[in-house]
């Protein structure tokens, strides 16, 4: 799956956590009833399209601002819904410990994603990034 990003290492890092969240509901749906992986990877897919088309849509800065953070959060949001909706008595810890997991990666992914914002914003280029994506929002 094609993943926007503001540059290259936010690219690798976006596409690290995806993989990452992949994995934690991968191990998560071992066991549950057939297809639950397929699942939540097309529901996945779809936090990546949405966010995707979010960029080509955005009008202003903050809207490019809040995109940046955009996988990682309904990533979260969905995969934590999801694993809530397959937790039995029998998965309860696995799917607690699943969660906690998921908190930390998407901890860590949006700290990432602050520093290389605050760098760009450092170095001038987060602006002309951004001014970009609006005009080629706007055309």
């Amino acid at each position: 799956m094609k993943v926007d990003a503001l540059n290259k290492k936010h690219a690798k890092y976006l596409n690290r956590y995806i993989k990452c969240v992949q994995g934690i509901m991968y191990s998560s749906t071992e066991g549950v009833a057939e297809g639950k992986f397929n699942e939540i990877n097309d529901l996945l897919t779809n936090v990546v399209r949405f966010a995707n088309k979010f960029k080509e849509n955005a009008i202003n800065k903050e809207e490019l601002s809040e995109w940046c953070y955009m996988i990682p959060n309904l990533m979260l949001y969905s995969s934590v819904g999801f694993l809530i909706g397959i937790k039995t008595k029998e998965n309860k810890e696995d799917i607690n410990n699943s969660i906690e997991e998921l908190f930390d990666k998407t901890l860590s992914m949006t700290s990432k994603t602050s520093e290389i914002l605050d760098t760009m914003k450092t170095l001038g280029e987060l602006d002309e990034i951004l001014d970009k994506y609006i005009e080629d929002a706007n055309n």
